[in-house]
């Protein structure tokens, strides 16, 4: 979910971009009793041949955004164990909305001249709301007096005996960004009070100027405290213990991802992409191939996610997958999405793919092999789905 705060009250609207792509299960409602066929007990079945029946009828694109827009149902029926940093990433996505909703209020009331008590009820409301997301970042003991120590020691001719000294000068280096931009805010805070306090009604030019620069501090700030959380995430792909814990960390990568494309970008920034496909040629994880895949298709529907898998040769890797006999059919379905999504035309500048062009003769051989053999829907639809893209990508490919 990204959170692009509009700083100019001219406008008078914060715009919060929500992953909107519909999933298969959004259609389903609409499916069904479209078609005169009785319904099958086999709900991969009756997905097929509402999706055979709607088809005609349907244009290219929206059959591709039912599609590939939203990952199929998951691989298994298990109930993932509770991520704590998943629930804490929701809580500043849930803080985020609510800051944004105070701060549109603010910039209405300013453009339509309301008055000061107003002002100061909107410019309040908003700082309650801001100083509530700050604390999602101190919400233990440890933390807070680690910051306060750094203050003291800062104090012309103040020690503090303890031996944690390098612990807390870690600790607040970790966090001296965010405190940084968790200070302008609070500065910009009090300055638009006391600039509501002076101004007059003709005169509104120096608030919108501090609304201007708190909109701007306000979406660094979000972006610092997702990206934080986000990289704890990443790092517990580099060296797990077990296959229990990859399966765990891989999950949350999942979740974390199917939240909005600006948590895929931050994934990718953090290395997401890359770990992942160094995971997928490791022997090691080879029972967790098929899960490794669903998490790769899942990143890369953004272009920053596919050029990250393009640098890793990761096009290389899935025709070998998809050509491999000794791959099972889950993996080459897995696999078949992962093309699928990182040839999507509906990607904003996916013009070109590298790796595609040179292994298509192979990937179009063993997409076509699949859809011919295949006994299962979901790797009917998403082989079908990557050799439809394929064509949009490179029309010669399939020639």
């Amino acid at each position: 979910m990204s959170y692009e705060i509009n700083s100019s009250p001219v406008s008078m609207s914060t715009s919060i971009s929500l992953p909107c792509s519909p999933s298969m299960s959004d259609y389903s409602d609409n499916f069904s009793g479209s078609s005169g066929r009785p319904k099958s007990t086999n709900p991969t079945q009756d997905h097929l041949d509402h999706w055979l029946s709607e088809l005609p009828s349907l244009y290219e694109s929206e059959c591709s955004v039912m599609l590939q827009s939203k990952s199929l149902h998951g691989i298994t029926n298990t109930v993932p164990p509770k991520c704590q940093i998943y629930e804490e990433i929701k809580m500043v996505q849930e803080h985020a909305q609510q800051v944004s909703k105070c701060f549109s209020e603010l910039c209405r009331n300013i453009g339509s001249g309301s008055n000061k008590e107003k002002l100061f009820e909107s410019v309040k409301d908003l700082e309650d709301k801001v100083h509530e997301m700050m604390k999602l970042n101190y919400t233990t003991k440890s933390k807070v007096s680690n910051l306060i120590n750094k203050e003291l020691l800062d104090l012309p001719g103040f020690r503090i005996k303890t031996s944690s000294h390098d612990t807390i000068e870690h600790g607040f280096e970790k966090n001296i960004v965010l405190v940084k931009e968790h200070q302008k805010i609070v500065n910009l805070l009090h300055d638009l009070k006391v600039s509501v306090a002076r101004a007059r009604k003709e005169s509104l030019s120096k608030i919108v100027q501090i609304v201007t620069h708190f909109g701007s501090c306000l979406t660094v700030m979000v972006e610092i405290m997702l990206s934080e959380k986000v990289e704890k995430i990443i790092s517990s792909l580099k060296n797990p213990s077990s296959m229990k814990e990859l399966e765990t960390s891989l999950v949350n990568v999942m979740k974390i991802a199917l939240e909005g494309n600006h948590l895929c970008r931050l994934i990718t920034k953090h290395g997401g992409v890359h770990l992942l496909v160094g995971l997928l040629t490791n022997n090691k994880f080879h029972s967790l191939k098929s899960t490794i895949l669903r998490s790769i298709a899942t990143v890369c529907c953004v272009l920053e996610s596919i050029r990250q898998l393009e640098a890793m040769k990761g096009v290389e890797v899935i025709s070998r997958i998809l050509g491999d006999r000794d791959s099972s059919e889950v993996e080459k379905g897995e696999a078949a999405g992962v093309l699928a999504q990182i040839t999507s035309p509906w990607i904003k500048g996916n013009n070109y793919v590298h790796g595609v062009n040179e292994s298509g003769f192979y990937l179009v051989k063993s997409l076509t092999e699949m859809c011919r053999k295949t006994k299962f829907g979901e790797t009917f639809l998403l082989s079908s789905s990557a050799l439809a893209n394929l064509s949009f990508l490179s029309p010669n490919i399939l020639t």
